[in-house]
């Protein structure tokens, strides 16, 4: 069995956390191609020279929707780092116990 496999067996009590942190990594990452869209909005609005009030208008709402973005990142990196966190600690914990019981039935 790879050891990956293995891994993933012995976090099986933290399915809860891994999952809720796998969902946050996907919206962070989801996040970063609709940036790419909105800065290259961003250009396309300097085009409109002519007209300022449309240019306002239309910045004030990409700048708006880039910053509410900044926020929903915020807070799934968090979220992130906080769930896959408490799950490899209890791995790591986990995994610690089981080899100091290994290190003490083979002092026996």
């Amino acid at each position: 069995m790879s050891s990956m496999l293995r891994l993933l067996k012995l976090s099986r009590p933290e399915w809860k956390s891994v999952t809720l942190g796998c969902i946050a990594a996907s919206i962070t990452g989801g996040l970063q191609p609709i940036f790419a869209i909105l800065y290259s909005e961003i250009y396309t609005i300097f085009s409109l020279v002519q007209k300022p009030d449309e240019m306002q208008i239309r910045a004030n709402l990409v700048t708006g929707i880039i910053a509410l973005l900044g926020l929903i990142r915020l807070a799934s990196s968090t979220f992130q780092g906080y769930f896959l966190g408490v799950a490899s600690q209890k791995l790591t914990k986990r995994l610690r116990q089981n080899l100091f019981a290994s290190m003490l039935k083979q002092v026996s």
